[in-house]
């Protein structure tokens, strides 16, 4: 499965996915907890020392992508650029 992610200015990201019916199938098949796993093991949360240290807004300004959760009460989301996050640390 690949998913691509795309920042704006906003800081807000949203998923594009690009695969196979195959994999969508097999994730409704998943836990909403699986499947939130799934997405954003190759991401760093927006919780993360390193991220809060820069802060969202400098991270998105430098071109860093930010995957948000419609059902998250923080706000906080996922960064997808993880090498980026560490250059800017």
């Amino acid at each position: 499965m690949e998913l691509v992610a795309h920042g704006h200015a906003s800081g807000r990201g949203r998923l594009i996915y690009c695969g196979s019916n195959r994999a969508v199938t097999q994730s409704w098949q998943k836990e909403p907890y699986q499947i939130r796993r799934m997405l954003t093991e190759q991401s760093v949360r927006a919780g993360d020392r390193r991220a809060r240290f820069i802060g969202l807004g400098a991270y998105v300004e430098a071109g860093g992508a930010v995957m948000r959760d419609l059902f998250e009460e923080d706000g906080g989301g996922w960064l997808q650029d993880v090498p980026l996050l560490e250059r800017l640390v």
